[in-house]
């Protein structure tokens, strides 16, 4: 595969992208290591961080084999983005609620099992044909397998 610019471009604008993330997290966690907003802020930039790096090394993979191992990685990323997003958001509310620990729990679950069903390979990433290559490198279709039939 020959990279375009605009391959190269996206996958740029990515990694700064990510780099932006992991200073913003890294700097709220080093104001106060111990906070639970500042932990709950980290992760979430943690998240899109490591989404970002997924999709900009995604895009600028040289075969398709590559390719699905970077799409895989951003895939679980965005599995997590939810469920670090709420969390940041009840503890950002600041109202106390009994059971913290087992909310969070039950806020995490439905992600992991999605992961592991994943490697498990009972539960299919819905991609109709898998990427493929254009002038913005390698692309994904997300489309259902049951609107496709």
């Amino acid at each position: 595969m020959i990279l375009t610019q605009r391959a190269v471009l996206l996958a740029f604008l990515n990694i700064l992208a990510c780099a932006v993330y992991f200073f913003f997290g890294g700097y709220v966690l080093r104001l106060n290591k111990k906070g639970r907003l500042n932990l709950s802020f980290f992760l979430v930039t943690l998240d899109y961080a490591i989404f970002s790096l997924g999709v900009a090394f995604f895009v600028v993979a040289p075969n398709i084999a590559l390719a699905w191992g970077w799409l895989i990685v951003a895939h679980y990323s965005s599995l997590f983005i939810g469920a670090t997003s709420l969390q940041f958001a009840l503890t950002l509310t600041k109202k106390p609620f009994r059971y913290r620990n087992i909310v969070y729990l039950l806020i995490y679950f439905p992600a992991l099992l999605q992961v592991v069903g994943t490697i498990l390979g009972r539960e299919q990433i819905y991609f109709s044909d898998g990427p493929i290559y254009t002038a913005w490198g390698w692309q994904y279709i997300n489309i259902p397998f049951h609107a496709i039939n």
